[in-house]
């Protein structure tokens, strides 16, 4: 953010500052000290999405802007695409994964194992 002169104003902007401190500028709600800590809920659904203001102050008038953030799955690799309730991911759907883990009595792992082959021309 700038301002008219080309002043750099980023390490001055709020993130989902409290309408109550906006008067006196509300110190500790800069964005690069407290990213977007308090503006959003962590333990969220996937796909829930959240609006967050972000104001800027420049000669005591502000300047906000509302930006929607959306939550995503975390599981994005090709090895575990599932996100499960545990708030794991794993390579199985989720429900598979529980009433197998209910019928051995053990709970998998999530990700599969890496299998090294040697190389060494030895037989067994």
């Amino acid at each position: 953010a700038n301002n008219s002169k080309g002043d750099d104003l980023t390490p001055f902007i709020l993130a989902c500052p409290p309408a109550a401190c906006l008067e006196f500028g509300c110190p500790g709600h800069e964005f690069v000290t407290k990213g977007l800590q308090g503006c959003l809920n962590v333990s969220a659904n996937i796909d829930t999405t959240f609006t967050v203001e972000f104001v800027v102050f420049d000669k005591a008038i502000p300047a906000s802007v509302f930006r929607t953030i959306t939550i995503i799955s975390p599981c994005t690799t090709v090895q575990a695409p599932f996100f499960c309730p545990d708030r794991t991911c794993s390579s199985i759907d989720c429900d598979v994964r529980d009433r197998l883990a209910a019928l051995t009595g053990v709970i998998t792992d999530n990700i599969p194992p890496v299998v090294v082959f040697a190389t060494d021309n030895t037989t067994t």
